[in-house]
């Protein structure tokens, strides 16, 4: 997963709002992935517990082009409603140069329609699975700029 963090770092800052989507069955290292990805921007994620035990975080980056990321788990929202009424289709429209770092979006397929449908912002789909042992992980990663990495 570090080595995927500093595949993409450079890739996502960029100065120009980047979604990330990361998306695999649960187990396939979608949590370990945000976190090496949040620390290679520059982001400083606590050492205990999951970055993702809350909806949404935001870290400052100090030092980059872009101002903070933010990462979302929609692992614990149950419906769309529940999607609106926590402002997260806003964040994604509403944060110029930011990147948001999403968990689970695929559980809300017109929100990943609308996602992969606009224009202004370069979109990361990271796939994870669980790999031939309990330490390795199959990763693939497509851009909406073309560009793809792995499996």
């Amino acid at each position: 997963m570090q080595d995927l963090a500093r595949e993409l770092r450079p890739r996502i800052d960029s100065g120009r709002s980047c979604w990330v989507l990361l998306d695999g069955p649960m187990g396939a290292g979608k949590s370990t992935a945000a976190r090496h990805l949040i620390e290679a921007l520059g982001g400083s994620v606590a050492p205990e517990g999951s970055p993702t035990f809350a909806i949404a975080h935001e870290y400052p980056l100090q030092g980059r082009t872009r101002c903070s990321l933010v990462h979302l788990d929609l692992y614990r929202i149950e419906d769309m409603d529940e999607l609106e009424a926590a402002g997260v289709p806003a964040m994604f429209w509403e944060r110029e140069g930011d990147c948001i770092l999403v968990e689970w979006v695929s559980r809300f397929p017109t929100l990943e329609q609308a996602l992969l449908s606009e224009v202004g912002a370069i979109l990361w789909r990271v796939e994870l699975s669980p790999g031939a042992s309990a330490e390795l992980r199959d990763i693939a990663v497509s851009s909406s700029l073309g560009l793809n990495l792995g499996p």
